[in-house]
């Protein structure tokens, strides 16, 4: 025999009869004639090219090659009803992966809540999450390389992505303990500029929107320090070294530093989180899974951070 290629009717005709013992039997089980399901085995037989039972008056019996191909289809059938079942999960989103882009604050403080939730609902999906600066979030969904985004939405063209509201995150300022403004229900941005200033990088959402209201103030600190990572902003601000101006998401990382949180205000700047989705791409169920537990948590009011709201529906 030189590469037989049956069908998984084929096979599935084949094993009924081995298991069957008999052609009668079999056509029943099958629901076919017993003519055709005759020269359905005379087809197989002739592309193995050699017979595969043994044929009396009352019952079939396998022959060598019968019951070495028995194994085999038994095993390509098993796999075969085994990958519809994973298929089938799939397409009802117990199975798979959903990949979310994401800021940093977004991935330590509002997905680990939705994650667990969405976990205990549906344990075989996998949850991977790219968490990145903004310019990140936007070049993996522009690129496909995440399913759903939660972000700063104002990089998002509304023809190509559906952008839900989800948090309003408030900008506070971040100071020393023992600022002489340490004490103040609030300071406003003005009053911050008169300190060097430790920062993010300039392709995250926070830096952006301190940027763009310095500007609209015609004011700013001189930038001291220029870090990617917010630990390192706040472990140099508990030094004493300078202040920063944060969302409260972003601020509440920094909670080790011996640091202390105060609104911002004149003005009060706030950023918009929103869900991001692609508009005209197939999403799998398992991604519309979560992002219907993220809106639960919002529809809950589930319990943030000071400072951070969660959006209504209709915002």
């Amino acid at each position: 025999m030189k590469h037989a290629d049956l069908s998984l009717r084929q096979l599935n005709t084949f094993v009924a009869v081995a298991k069957a013992g008999s052609f009668a039997a079999a056509s029943e089980q099958l629901f076919l004639s017993p003519s055709v399901l005759s020269r359905t085995v005379a087809s197989i037989e002739r592309t193995v090219g050699t017979a595969l039972f043994d044929r009396t008056a009352r019952r079939v019996e396998l022959t060598a090659t019968g019951r070495e191909l028995l194994t085999i289809a038994e095993r390509v059938m098993a796999t075969h009803q085994h990958g519809m079942r994973d298929l089938a999960q799939f397409m009802e989103g117990f199975r798979g992966t959903v990949t979310v882009a994401t800021l940093p604050s977004v991935a330590a403080i509002l997905i680990p809540p939705a994650a667990s939730v969405f976990r205990k609902l549906n344990p075989d999906v996998s949850l991977r999450v790219l968490d990145g600066p903004a310019g990140d979030v936007v070049g993996h969904m522009t690129a496909g390389d995440a399913d759903m985004a939660v972000t700063w939405d104002n990089h998002f063209p509304r023809q190509q992505f559906r952008v839900r509201p989800l948090v309003k995150d408030r900008f506070v300022a971040i100071l020393p303990k023992g600022h002489p403004r340490a004490n103040q229900a609030a300071v406003t941005w003005t009053e911050l500029a008169a300190d060097p200033f430790i920062t993010l990088q300039s392709d995250t959402s926070a830096r952006a929107l301190t940027d763009r209201t310095y500007a609209q103030l015609g004011t700013a600190g001189p930038v001291l320090v220029e870090a990617r990572n917010i630990s390192t902003v706040g472990g140099l601000v508990g030094a004493g070294m300078g202040v920063a101006a944060m969302t409260a998401m972003v601020g509440s990382l920094v909670t080790f530093a011996d640091v202390v949180t105060v609104p911002l205000v004149e003005p009060e700047v706030e950023r918009i989180l929103s869900v991001v989705e692609p508009i005209g791409a197939v999403v799998s169920p398992a991604t519309a899974k979560f992002v219907d537990v993220l809106l639960a948590l919002r529809d809950a009011k589930v319990e943030l951070p000071r400072w951070i709201e969660w959006l209504s529906a209709t915002d």
